[in-house]
């Protein structure tokens, strides 16, 4: 354990809320946050596209979709499977990266609670019309 005037030297100061430490002025990731992360190379539309058994029960807090290629002619959008059903109710609310743009985060889904053995799956609904968009193409559920 660092003394007070080692946590000084080193700009270290403790995290009241969380009793740990980190740099000044960089914000620290809270305990609780995880990430499911897929990876899916070049991006084309299907379904149950990748999937994952849910170990421990959860709330998804939302999802960021990314791609080093920008889509044109048409959006690329994603959809996020509960048990082969939406958990976006809401379409409008899918992830869905715009022509031109590499990235985008969604709306809160609609069905959030994941309980232990939910299998979440993902589709791909579509892509761009002239460039697909999506080279290495990133999905990132957050819970």
């Amino acid at each position: 354990m660092l003394t007070e005037e080692e946590m000084d030297a080193l700009q270290l100061h403790p995290l009241k809320q969380h009793g740990s430490t980190h740099q000044e002025g960089i914000d620290p990731i809270p305990p609780q946050t995880k990430a499911i992360c897929f990876n899916f190379g070049t991006a084309a539309v299907g379904t149950k596209l990748a999937q994952v058994l849910i170990p421990f029960p959860v709330s998804v807090v939302k999802v960021k979709i990314y791609g080093d290629t920008a889509p044109t002619g048409a959006s690329l959008i994603v959809d996020v499977n509960k048990n082969g059903t939406t958990i976006f109710t809401t379409q409008a609310n899918r992830p869905e990266i715009a022509i031109g743009e590499n990235s985008d985060d969604s709306e809160l889904p609609d069905v959030r609670a994941l309980a232990e053995g939910d299998r979440l799956s993902i589709d791909i609904d579509q892509v761009g019309s002239t460039i697909p968009g999506g080279d290495d193409f990133l999905v990132t559920v957050i819970i």
